[in-house]
């Protein structure tokens, strides 16, 4: 069903020291809400709170108006009372289900989508999806203005094109706020506002003119007591800022940077262990490309750094190169610092000793948390759509994961290692996330830290891949997470988690575990139900042509329907995809989760080889799904099996295509 929602929430809440101002928020803001709800039928209007603000939502578009003027009055709200409030308009489709307390509640991505949005605004803009802005023109309503488009990219969600809302005579959106007084005006403002980034900001460029500042100096002692928002979506920066012992020295050791719209913060491949936070403006990331003739301002950004967001903690923890070129998409200020320079910022050795060991103990967790994040066997993050590894649905498994984690180091000298060695006596998997080294015999591979290869691995019973020795070509750090691990995660979990282990060490480039353990059993046929007579012909015919197929009708009763789909795609040598005019009318269909897990599979290919085939039985446009930096799904070739006179001949290339896939049995 599909809703309008208008989202809200407090910025700063719950650092808010008063308990009597929270709750006068949480009441004026429950008021506007109740007034808008009155005179509604039931459930037609609906209100899901969440404390410091909440989303209500409309069904249909018959209620764009109201939905507007609930914007009206909590932006008028939040000027008038001096709060800092973050509003954001959207639609999408949810289900009512009913909550333990017998309340409706809503499910779905509307509503996802809506609390993903709210980190793009602040109390200076409204921000309202591309498809809200078509609602309130199809209804017709004047004074309202949508201007300066942006593509952001909420956390799980693919690109989303977005614009600030305006009403004449009421507020006025902006991107960046033009401030005409001094640094320390400002200064003044940004604490009372509580807005811990811009108190950063104003306090550094006093700090420039004057390092004796008192202004400055003590603005930043407030940031260390807390009671400041971040906007921050990373905890190392939230705690190193607030830190009482060391916070203030820490801000004042880092680099007040400031560049122009269009300027290169940094390229990829290039060397460099600095880390950057974002105080304010954006800047846009760009993946490598093959197109390096291309000019950056030609190219679709890949994603977006916003103020609070931290950049390059790979390059600054694992002494990688840059995995992506840094373009200023406005006047953008960061705060930039390596290592070395903040423990040389403090004389105090306690402190030093303090700050080091805080860092290690942070960089750890950040390090499992991006090889847990990428690895294919436990979340399987991709560039686009949701996560789709057996660990995608729990919410920070790397937490569960530190007790069975280690960081293991080794230096040139140690020369080569094996695994008989007693670093790699522990059962668990073994992945290369920082330097270099060569395989020794079978094929002599080179493997990069950056690649995050696993080169062991060893569950009782389930699972040994120690194969190879390996020289080293330069330092190297190899993150290791024991098998015991894995079972806190349960039984059912447990065992996705070996099966797509399995299937890892397959493609890892380090080579093959036992063939007999990891042998496909079919393809996969992926379709939409309208047009299931043509399927049934096309299976038939593969079937015949000595083919092992799989389709959903293969499910038993009393099967979980989504794990015996997600089993049969990690078992699958090629994955087909059958697309027509029906799917590509349809705004939903099981097709495209589909597409989207078995992009995620064919991504571990090493390129040119063949995993993922679109066939068409009827004129279609192939989605440009994004398979990585340089490839969307449109780009592979497809197969059409119409009109029927040329269906044998398209047939005929879908089997012979199915025959050179790596792991056809």
């Amino acid at each position: 069903m599909e809703y309008i929602f208008v989202s809200c929430d407090i910025i700063g809440h719950s650092r808010e020291d008063s308990l009597e101002r929270q709750r006068e928020r949480v009441y004026a803001i429950n008021e506007i809400v109740r007034e808008t709800i009155i005179g509604h039928k039931a459930e037609s209007v609906i209100w899901a709170s969440g404390g410091d603000g909440g989303h209500v939502a409309f069904e249909g578009g018959k209620f764009a108006g109201d939905a507007l003027e609930l914007i009206v009055k909590l932006r008028s709200w939040s000027i008038g009372q001096r709060v800092p409030l973050r509003v954001v308009a959207n639609t999408g489709e949810v289900e009512r289900v009913q909550g333990a307390d017998g309340r409706v509640q809503l499910v779905g991505h509307g509503i996802n989508l809506a609390g993903r949005l709210l980190r793009f605004a602040d109390q200076n803009r409204v921000v309202v999806t591309k498809t809200f802005s078509n609602v309130i023109h199809t209804a017709g309503l004047n004074d309202v203005q949508f201007h300066n488009p942006r593509v952001v990219r909420p956390t799980y969600f693919p690109p989303q094109q977005v614009v600030l809302l305006s009403i004449e005579g009421k507020f006025k959106s902006r991107w960046d706020v033009v401030q005409s007084y001094s640094d320390r005006e400002a200064l003044s403002t940004a604490i009372d506002q509580k807005n811990g980034l811009e108190v950063i900001y104003r306090a550094r460029r006093l700090l420039q003119i004057n390092p004796s500042d008192q202004d400055a100096r003590n603005a930043l002692r407030q940031i260390v007591k807390g009671g400041f928002e971040f906007l921050t979506r990373d905890n190392l920066m939230g705690e190193l800022l607030t830190n009482k012992e060391f916070g203030e020295k820490y801000i004042r050791g880092m680099t007040l940077l400031e560049r122009k719209k269009g300027d290169i913060v940094c390229k990829a491949h290039e060397e460099g262990q600095t880390m950057f936070m974002v105080l304010r403006g954006e800047l846009g990331g760009y993946l490598p490309s093959d197109g390096n003739n291309q000019s950056l301002t030609d190219r679709t950004v890949d994603f977006t750094i916003a103020p609070g967001d931290l950049v390059g903690e790979l390059a600054f923890a694992l002494e990688r190169k840059r995995t992506a070129t840094l373009l200023c998409l406005e006047d953008t200020a960061l705060l930039s610092f390596r290592y070395s320079d903040l423990l040389r910022s403090l004389s105090d050795s306690k402190q030093r000793d303090q700050l080091q060991e805080f860092l290690q103990r942070k960089i750890r967790s950040r390090i499992l948390e991006q090889v847990c994040n990428s690895a294919s066997f436990l979340v399987g993050k991709r560039s686009y759509g949701p996560p789709t590894g057996p660990l995608a649905n729990h919410t920070s498994p790397w937490i569960d994961l530190l007790p069975y984690f280690d960081i293991l180091e080794m230096d040139w000298t140690t020369k080569r290692f094996g695994p008989e060695d007693r670093d790699f006596s522990r059962r668990g998997v073994y992945i290369l996330v920082s330097g270099k080294i060569e395989q020794i015999g079978g094929g002599d591979n080179i493997l990069d830290g950056a690649n995050e290869s696993i080169i062991y691995a060893e569950v009782e019973n389930d699972i040994y891949f120690k194969q190879h020795e390996y020289r080293l070509l330069k330092n190297i750090k190899i993150v290791l997470i024991e098998e015991a691990g894995f079972s806190e995660f349960g039984v059912e979990t447990y065992q996705e988690i070996i099966s797509s282990l399995q299937m890892a060490c397959k493609i890892s480039a380090t080579g093959p575990i036992e063939d007999e353990l990891m042998a496909k059993k079919h393809l996969f046929l992926s379709y939409g139900r309208e047009n299931l007579s043509d399927i049934s012909q096309l299976r038939d015919d593969l079937i015949a042509a000595g083919e092992l197929v799989w389709w959903d009708q293969d499910i038993l009763p009393g099967q979980d329907w989504k794990m015996a789909i997600r089993q049969a795609m990690r078992d699958s040598y090629a994955v087909v995809l059958c697309l027509s005019k029906e799917t590509e009318a349809r705004s939903r269909s099981g097709i495209f989760p589909e597409a989207l897990d078995a992009i995620g599979v064919y991504r571990e290919y090493s390129p040119g080889n063949i995993f993922l085939i679109p066939v068409r039985l009827s004129r279609a446009n192939i989605p440009p799904i994004e398979i990585d930096a340089t490839r969307t799904l449109d780009r592979l070739q497809y197969v059409d099996l119409f009109p029927s006179s040329k269906r044998s001949d398209g047939l005929g290339r879908l089997i012979q295509a199915l025959q050179n896939t790596p792991e056809h049995p």
